[in-house]
């Protein structure tokens, strides 16, 4: 059930945009017209049309790599110097000092080529090619005095080493003449030889400071047709652009549109059950509110909520709080509901009846009990032994789900849930049930057939589809809700609701603040037993629920009013 809800969760997120697309198309299309024609209008009507000319230079290598033997040096590092070289202040002076500061000029090597691509960029193109040219031939000049300059302190290196060599020579002819000055004599004189090929190599490329270390494979064109600005790729963009903000326009309108429309639409999904409560929004987990925050508005709305309840629905009544989906924040009304009731000298029991999460439990600091509801349905019929918790300050009665090997639904569709229930309603002015949500399992409908009311929370979690096929559910076992609580206005960031096993992640970063622990410190275990009529065995009893269990329905049914309840009863 899981991984289908999570295959599903995709579809439902493709469908929305979908819907979103189609409601504000207008929004999108207007967002893209209206930014290409903006670019259009500025192409054609305010930008100044701008030439490029370009030159490409194939580089040589430098004389002192040409006097040290690197002629195949590293071409990267080569071609580095020289765009830093073009682009350095000795030539840029230059050039500016005739055209002035606003020439606009890049330097950038070719792709796996020692080639250096100058661009001259200009309104004009007779004058873009035209500076193009001079900067062209600029950086060659000043590469040229640069080789030069390069070529002369190499020979001024080798002519000074030659000097030495001829010194020590010198020296060594006129000493004694012995084995190791003849052999050191003849390491110089090698030394000297290669030296001397050295100088003539410098001789032998002195044409490098005429014709300099640079040439020109393609001179500085004249542009035919402006580089910018670019009408076609200017509309591409702008389309791209229009429809990225136009999507983002759409779906931000469509936010704020949904805050409101959202609500009408689950209110719709609903059908004729009317609205009790709309909870207001809170920033986090408010756990059990009403007992520890009494004055925060959500408290508030739950007073509210209690006030409602009273005058729709008599005492000793079953009341199921329900959900289509989890994390709809069905736990927290349950828990909140209770206590609210109790303030008014109400004896409430609630029953977590979530045998799969046991969310109420963990509420109040129980979720750890072995023996709950999930102990009392195993054990089968009257006499009943229910195993709960009572809150010393309070008249709240609380029976944990338990834990059992068993199915829940299994537990949960026998006879005796409802003789359970039809004792407990004599036994308390309201009993209340969290149950699990509608659709991911059966256990929510099992139970609603065994109660007097079912109240149905709906939250942001719950597509209106969903509601209605919640509404749906319980149409078909003949059930009609008494009243919603419209959840819708927590807004997303799952502001209450605990983790379920149908799907869903844990929503709540922030936990209620006292902790669970602090809220168990406030029960203490009772037994409640219920005893047999006399006359009648277990069998005859569980005959008598059935019964009361066919009253109950028939009390649900559309159109019944509170009255009808009461004479149901």
């Amino acid at each position: 059930m899981a991984d289908s809800m999570n295959e599903q969760q995709p579809i439902r997120d493709f469908r929305s945009l979908v819907q979103t697309l189609r409601e504000q198309w207008k929004v999108v299309a207007a967002t893209v017209i209206g930014l290409s024609a903006a670019i259009l209008a500025f192409d054609l009507l305010v930008a100044t049309p701008l030439y490029r000319s370009d030159t490409e230079i194939l580089v040589r290598n430098s004389a002192s790599e040409l006097v040290a033997g690197q002629v195949q040096g590293d071409s990267s590092r080569l071609m580095a110097n020289e765009q830093s070289l073009a682009e350095s202040r000795s030539v840029t002076e230059i050039v500016e000092g005739i055209y002035g500061d606003k020439i606009k000029i890049s330097v950038v090597v070719s792709d796996n080529r020692d080639v250096l691509v100058i661009s001259a960029v200009d309104r004009s193109p007779e004058l873009a090619r035209e500076l193009a040219a001079f900067y062209t031939d600029t950086y060659l000049d000043v590469r040229a005095r640069a080789t030069l300059d390069d070529l002369l302190a190499a020979g001024d290196v080798v002519g000074d080493r030659l000097l030495d060599l001829d010194a020590k020579i010198s020296e060594l002819e006129a000493a004694p003449s012995g084995a190791g000055t003849q052999r050191d004599l003849d390491l110089l004189q090698a030394q000297r030889v290669l030296l001397v090929e050295r100088l003539d190599q410098l001789v032998l490329n002195s044409d490098l400071t005429t014709s300099g270390t640079g040439r020109i494979i393609s001179p500085a064109n004249l542009p035919d047709e402006p580089v910018s600005p670019n009408t076609p790729r200017d509309v591409v963009l702008a389309l791209a652009v229009g429809l990225i903000l136009g999507l983002g326009a759409a779906y931000l309108l469509a936010l704020l549109s949904d805050k409101g429309e959202e609500e009408q639409k689950h209110v719709k999904a609903l059908g004729d059950v009317p609205v009790f409560i709309e909870l207001p929004m809170v920033d986090e987990d408010p756990g059990l509110s009403i007992l520890y925050r009494p004055t925060a508005p959500f408290s508030e709305a739950l007073r509210g909520l209690r006030t409602t309840v009273r005058f729709a629905i008599p005492k000793n009544r079953v009341i199921q709080v329900a959900s289509a989906m989890p994390n709809d924040g069905k736990t927290t009304v349950s828990a909140n509901l209770a206590y609210a009731l109790a303030v008014d000298g109400f004896r409430v029991l609630v029953i977590d009846a979530d045998l799969r999460n046991r969310g109420l439990s963990e509420m109040m600091g129980l979720d750890d009990e072995k023996a709950g509801l999930a102990t009392v349905l195993r054990q089968g019929g009257h006499p009943f032994e229910v195993p709960a918790w009572h809150d010393k300050e309070a008249n709240v009665w609380v029976v944990p789900a338990g834990r059992t090997d068993a199915g829940p639904a299994e537990l949960l569709g026998q006879p005796a849930l409802a003789d359970l229930m039809n004792w407990l309603s004599k036994e308390f002015d309201v009993v209340l049930i969290d149950s699990p949500p509608l659709l991911p399992v059966t256990d929510g409908s099992l139970i609603a057939r065994v109660v007097d009311h079912v109240l149905l929370t709906v939250g942001n979690r719950s597509t209106p589809d969903q509601v209605a096929r919640a509404r749906g559910t319980l149409d078909i076992i003949g059930i009609a809700p008494t009243g919603t609580i419209i959840n819708a206005k927590s807004g997303g960031a799952g502001a209450y609701g605990y983790g379920y096993g149908y799907g869903s992640d844990v929503i709540s970063e922030q936990p209620a603040l006292p902790s669970a622990a602090v809220t168990r410190e406030r029960f203490t275990p009772v037994l409640l037993r219920s005893k047999a009529p006399s006359g009648h065995n277990t069998g005859q009893k569980s005959n008598t629920g059935q019964k009361s269990n066919t009253g109950r329905k028939a009390a649900r049914r559309k159109g019944n009013t509170s009255s009808n309840h009461r004479k149901s009863r």
